[in-house]
């Protein structure tokens, strides 16, 4: 085995209070320590950081440090005069402990939630344009007003899933649940949510027949909104049951974040949703057969005239040989 510099004798040698500790370190012989060491601990068994409050100073703790030893290339040791003065090449070393371990997650929270929530949401979104694309065409639409409704249908679920994450991020924030990797698992629900009830309030919404934008969201909601009003209500259902705790982290981290998150997401999905397909239903292709429709309703529309201008007021139509009757 190749021998390890002399330092780590000196240190046992001469000052066992910080003895160079290492469980993975090896020793061929008394003072030859066998190379690579895979783990070792310097200065005592630990490392002791003062004034540490809030968040920020665990933070402004790990970037101090990382700056100093896990991000600098290595550590070039000063030599002095003493029983240390040995030639020692340049060094590597590595911060750990309970401010590494839990606060670390605070340094890139922001960009792991939006990295996470874009990609996500992009993943739904693009999932829902070829689901609503292969159903429109299974129904017999042309392929370019399938593409169409599909964009368009599409472009309405991530408006939808986009004000539902923001919307939770928000309140949560202003209902004082502080951003953690717990509670960042909510707006990840909330892309999930959203995506579950816009696109079915949006497939309900193309594949209704109708043409109107009233007739459409009527024929929508006619069918959906029961189901949707129990799926709603059995998820509220299991986490109102986190009530039952005692224990106040589950009730600020967990189920604060969730109720938020199926709130919400019912709200964009199946309040706000549909009154937006039918302010924008004249970007929506008409299904197949609309204009047929359209004109056998107008057809059976046109049975029923207008009341005969020569009939006096407050008098009903005179029938077939029959008289004139007096409304009251």
């Amino acid at each position: 085995p190749a021998p390890l510099d002399g330092g780590g004798s000196l240190w046992l040698q001469h000052d066992p209070n910080y003895a160079l500790l290492g469980p993975e370190i090896k020793q061929a012989s008394p003072g030859a320590f066998e190379a690579p060491v895979l783990f070792s601990q310097v200065g005592g068994s630990q490392t002791n950081a003062v004034h540490l409050y809030t968040t920020e100073d665990y933070l402004t703790l790990i970037r101090n440090t990382r700056g100093l030893c896990d991000d600098s290339g290595a550590i070039q040791p000063v030599r002095a005069a003493g029983v240390y003065d040995v030639s020692v090449g340049p060094l590597h070393c590595f911060m750990s402990g309970v401010p590494y371990d839990y606060w670390e997650q605070y340094l890139t929270i922001e960009t792991f939630l939006l990295t996470t929530i874009l990609y996500a949401s992009l993943a739904a979104v693009a999932v829902a344009c070829a689901f609503l694309a292969c159903e429109l065409l299974s129904l017999g639409w042309a392929a370019t007003d399938a593409l169409q409704g599909a964009v368009v249908g599409a472009i309405l679920i991530a408006a939808a899933i986009a004000a539902s994450v923001v919307s939770v991020v928000g309140l949560l924030g202003w209902v004082g649940v502080p951003l953690s990797g717990i509670s960042a698992m909510s707006s990840l629900c909330a892309v999930g949510f959203a995506t579950e009830f816009a696109v079915h309030i949006t497939h309900a919404f193309l594949a209704s027949g109708a043409s109107a934008a009233a007739a459409r969201a009527e024929a929508a909601m006619r069918s959906l909104f029961v189901p949707m009003l129990l799926a709603f209500l059995s998820s509220l259902l299991g986490i109102l049951l986190l009530l039952a705790t005692t224990f106040g982290f589950v009730l600020n981290y967990v189920f604060k974040p969730m109720i938020c998150c199926l709130a919400l997401t019912y709200f964009y999905g199946c309040v706000t949703l549909p009154l937006l397909l039918q302010a924008l239903n004249c970007l929506m292709p008409k299904p197949p057969g609309a204009s047929a429709a359209d004109a056998s309703k107008a057809a059976s529309g046109a049975t029923f005239a207008a009341p005969d201008a020569s009939v006096k007021a407050g008098q009903m139509p005179v029938g077939e040989g029959g008289a004139a009757r007096s409304v009251v």
